[in-house]
């Protein structure tokens, strides 16, 4: 087990297998029924259900308007020398956040000055070209701009996951420590043009989530939020991207499309 040991305080990190055992078995958390989760506006909406809440939100919708329209390149290599792209219409907007949890440690001491992890990018940037991120970026970049929903980074260019740190007052507890993925939403605007050149996603890897009127691709990226919550028995159990896409393109389609 390690451990970070000043005047005022000392972290200890559960790496120990048995003492991760035992807090695991304190944290058998309720699932969250994503119906009932809020619609949030603005950035206070999301830390008043996140950070600021005794017992945090696992998920919550975002309401705003979509974007100005930027373009989204897909290409293909039509011979050893020459790469086609093809130009796509999409407009962007933040539809939810969903908790990523990070790690869990116990803190000794009072009002103690903690530094936590907080992570910066998207692990999922790497599914897409470094072509097609440059539309994904500017959309967002869109948003960044105009909305009062944003991520607290400057997302110029999104990268893979970086580390950084923040810093918490915490008090005797254990604790768990989170992260808002915040997903963005790209239309493609011309349906039919897009159908035609499905393909071309395809053949690419790009996922895209077809209504079969309107299409779709989602991306999360983390925001600048990471926290420190205390254990407690009756708090929720965090859901993974596949869960909150199911809920987004399905049962709570009609709370953004």
């Amino acid at each position: 087990m390690e451990s970070i040991e000043d005047k005022k305080t000392k972290v200890i990190h559960i790496n120990d297998v048995e003492l991760q055992k035992q807090f695991s078995n304190l944290a058998s958390l309720r699932d969250f029924d994503l119906n009932n989760s809020v619609t949030c506006k603005k950035n206070s909406d999301i830390s008043d259900a996140t950070t600021n809440q005794t017992l945090p939100q696992p998920f919550v919708m975002c309401e705003s308007e979509w974007s100005e329209k930027v373009y989204f390149y897909v290409g293909y290599k039509q011979s050893e020398n020459t790469s086609v792209s093809y130009r796509f219409n999409i407009v962007a907007k933040p539809v939810a956040c969903y908790l990523r949890y990070l790690y869990d440690q116990r803190v000794s001491g009072f009002d103690v000055d903690t530094s936590l992890t907080q992570m910066k990018g998207s692990s999922f940037i790497k599914a897409y070209s470094l072509e097609s991120q440059q539309g994904l970026v500017e959309g967002i970049a869109k948003c960044e701009e105009t909305l009062e929903l944003t991520t607290g980074y400057d997302y110029k260019q999104i990268n893979d996951e970086e580390l950084t740190h923040v810093t918490q007052k915490l008090s005797n507890n254990y604790y768990y420590v989170y992260q808002n993925y915040m997903i963005y939403a790209f239309e493609l605007l011309e349906y039919d043009y897009y159908r035609r050149y499905k393909w071309l996603f395809d053949s690419n890897g790009v996922v895209v989530y077809d209504n079969g009127s309107r299409a779709f691709m989602l991306l999360p990226v983390l925001r600048s939020d990471s926290f420190a919550s205390r254990y407690d028995s009756s708090g929720y159990s965090t859901i993974s991207f596949n869960d909150a896409v199911n809920y987004l393109m399905k049962d709570g389609a009609k709370r953004w499309q």
